[in-house]
């Protein structure tokens, strides 16, 4: 079963964010699930800020559209609002100028702020905090798949809340 964070450590999180580079791309992980690859390969026409949708190009190459929910949006507001971008990498470098980030970059950024929060989590945490937040408020498998772009349902299923031997002795029986 996927280790995902507490409400607390969220927040504390989103709290230790220093700027709103960071605070997008927290947001983006745990609001959105997006994985680090996908934020940094996400482009400022990905950002469907009529439609309230992001698009996301996910492993593979798989593009998926997601709904830009409240928080997110207001991050990305924020954010594009402060650096101006109209085209291009939606997260970049700030050692290079125009040039988007890697991977492993937002993996840096994003334990630095989790480090700073004095939470014990990896980045992916985020996104599997997401996910079961989507399961617990009641979303189907196939949406938490969709929302994930996970290519197999199998894959998703780890989501799933662990039934007690009880339970499956009652349907059993």
């Amino acid at each position: 079963m996927p280790r995902n964070l507490g409400l607390d450590a969220v927040q504390a999180v989103r709290d230790a964010c220093e700027d709103s580079r960071e605070r997008l791309l927290v947001t983006l992980m745990v609001d959105e699930g997006l994985r680090r690859c996908e934020c940094a390969r996400l482009q400022v026409a990905d950002v469907l800020v009529d439609e309230g949708q992001v698009r996301i190009v996910g492993k593979g190459g798989h593009v998926r559209l997601l709904p830009v929910v409240e928080r997110t949006d207001k991050a990305l507001r924020s954010y594009l609002g402060e650096v101006g971008w109209q085209a291009g990498p939606l997260i970049r470098s700030t050692r290079v100028h125009g040039a988007g980030i890697l991977p492993a970059r937002v993996g840096t950024i994003v334990k630095a702020v989790v480090r700073r929060a004095g939470v014990d989590a990896t980045p992916h945490q985020l996104r599997h905090t997401m996910a079961a937040g989507m399961v617990r408020r009641g979303a189907s498998l196939r949406q938490v798949q969709q929302a994930l772009g996970h290519a197999s349902l199998m894959t998703t299923q780890i989501y799933l809340p662990f039934e007690s031997a009880d339970g499956l002795r009652e349907v059993m029986e």
